[in-house]
C-alpha cells in the first residue's frame, strides 16, 4: 500500500526470498484498489451498521489449531495421524485475511472484524456490542475443520472460544453476503466462506441456535481456550523456578 489508501496484495515465487518478494510487489501493484480511510488515516472496522445484515464466516479457524499441533506434538500424535498433524502444525502458517478482505470491500459490507482471541464467539459479540445490536447464529452452519474438533474434543476445549486469527467475521446485506460468498468461492485458490446468521435489534439479544436444537445466549470474551493448553507450561516453569 502507499498509506493513502491504495492497497493491492499479490504473491511471487523464486528460489531467493528477496525476488519472490519482488515478484509479488510487482504483481500487487497490478491490482491496486482504494479503501476508505478514517482521520486518524486508519482503515474503518469493527462495526455492524445494518439491522437485517447477514453475517458471513470466511474461513474455518486456524491459528488456535496451529498452535497446539506445534506446542503438543508428542501428545497428539497418539489422538491424530501423520496426515491430520501435519495439517494440524500447517494452519499456524495460513491466517492472512488480506485477499478476502479486499474483495469484500469491493462488493460491499457494513462491518468486518478478525476473529482472534475468543474465537468467533467472541468476535460476534463485539461486533454487536459496537454496534448495539443484537444476532441469531446458526452453529450448524459454522464450518469447523475435523482436525480442530479432534483436537479440541481431546483437550475439553470449545472449539467456537479459540483463538481463530485466520478466519474473518463480515457483516453485509443478505444481497451481498451471498455474492462475497461467490466471489471468494470462485478465488484460486477458492476461500471458504459460509452465511452464518443475522442481525437483529438489541433487544433480541446475541444468541445461537445450537446444533441440538438450543437456542443459547453467547456470552462476552473471557480467557481464550487456548491458555487452558498452554497455561500447564507457565505452571510447570513457575514451580521449577520456586
Amino acid at each position: 500500500g502507499d498509506k493513502k489508501g491504495r492497497v493491492g496484495v499479490g504473491t511471487g515465487k523464486a528460489a531467493e526470498v528477496p525476488e519472490a518478494i519482488r515478484k509479488a510487489k510487482q504483481a500487487a501493484e497490478k491490482h491496486l484498489i482504494t479503501v476508505a480511510l478514517d482521520e486518524n488515516q486508519s482503515i474503518p472496522h469493527d462495526y455492524v451498521g445494518t439491522y437485517g445484515s447477514a453475517e458471513v464466516l470466511l474461513k474455518r479457524s486456524k491459528e488456535g489449531t496451529g498452535i497446539i499441533a506445534v506446542e503438543r506434538q508428542d501428545e497428539l500424535a497418539g489422538i491424530l495421524s501423520p496426515e491430520e498433524l501435519e495439517h494440524a502444525e500447517e494452519m499456524i502458517r495460513q491466517v492472512s485475511v488480506v485477499r478476502e478482505g479486499l474483495v469484500a470491500g469491493e462488493i460491499g459490507t457494513t462491518g468486518m472484524h478478525d476473529v482472534t482471541e475468543g474465537g468467533i464467539y467472541g468476535a460476534i459479540w463485539e461486533m454487536c456490542r459496537v454496534a448495539g445490536l443484537g444476532a441469531r447464529i446458526d452453529e450448524t452452519s459454522i464450518p469447523v475443520d475435523p482436525v480442530t474438533i479432534k483436537i479440541c474434543e481431546h483437550y475439553g476445549l470449545d472449539y467456537h472460544r479459540l483463538i481463530s486469527s485466520g478466519c474473518m467475521l463480515i457483516a453485509a446485506s443478505p444481497a451481498k453476503a451471498y455474492d462475497i460468498v461467490v466471489a471468494c468461492q470462485r478465488m484460486d485458490p477458492p476461500v471458504e466462506a459460509s452465511v452464518i446468521g443475522r442481525v437483529y435489534e438489541g433487544s433480541a439479544g446475541v444468541k445461537a441456535l445450537c446444533k441440538d436444537g438450543r437456542e443459547r445466549r453467547i456470552a462476552p470474551p473471557a480467557a481464550d481456550e487456548l491458555y487452558k493448553v498452554i497455561a500447564r507450561d507457565i505452571k510447570v516453569d513457575r514451580d521449577e523456578k520456586a
